[in-house]
């Protein structure tokens, strides 16, 4: 297929496709004027689809910051925790949240998603974990249908922290 043919097939949106050989498509599209690409980190998704806008409201209108307050920074923010919370990651960017503490099975902590944190290993080496102890086939199904169950609300909760993560980031 001919340089010149490739933009008949393709669709740049809000912008007009140009042959390229400089580009590894083949194309590029350049955008009209108030539109632009998306950008996820080093890649440009080529098509012109999303309009160049600025947000003219204060932007902690649309943070979430968790325990900890939205200060406005410039054209970004901040998440400014409170004294016995830190930023997810300790990135400032992100919400805050109560630091996890390891209680045992019978008490149900007033932390974020229900979590109880237990064996959830952020940034730090899991301690090792102790001898097993001799048990019954039964204690020993019981035990792990129990950490099973750990498992389960501990990745439910990491999920639920990584959701709120994607929706504190920009385009």
């Amino acid at each position: 297929m001919c340089a010149d043919d490739v933009c008949a097939l393709i669709n740049c949106g809000e912008g007009a496709c140009k042959a390229s050989n400089a580009s590894v498509l083949g194309f590029d599209c350049e955008c009209y004027s108030g539109w632009k690409k998306i950008q996820m980190g080093p890649l440009t998704f080529p098509s012109c689809i999303v309009p160049h806008c600025e947000c003219l409201s204060p932007s902690c209108n649309l943070v979430w910051c968790g325990d900890g307050t939205c200060v406005a920074n410039g054209t970004g923010h901040i998440c400014q925790c409170t004294e016995d919370s830190a930023n997810l990651f300790n990135m400032t960017g992100f919400a805050c949240f109560k630091e996890c503490k390891n209680f045992p099975p019978t008490v149900k902590p007033a932390g974020y998603l229900g979590a109880d944190c237990t064996d959830l290993v952020l940034g730090k080496s899991p301690p090792s974990p102790p001898p097993p102890a001799p048990t019954s086939s039964a204690t020993s199904i019981l035990n792990g249908l129990l950490e099973a169950s750990n498992s389960y609300k501990n990745l439910c909760a990491l999920s639920m922290i990584l959701l709120a993560a994607a929706f504190q980031t920009r385009l």
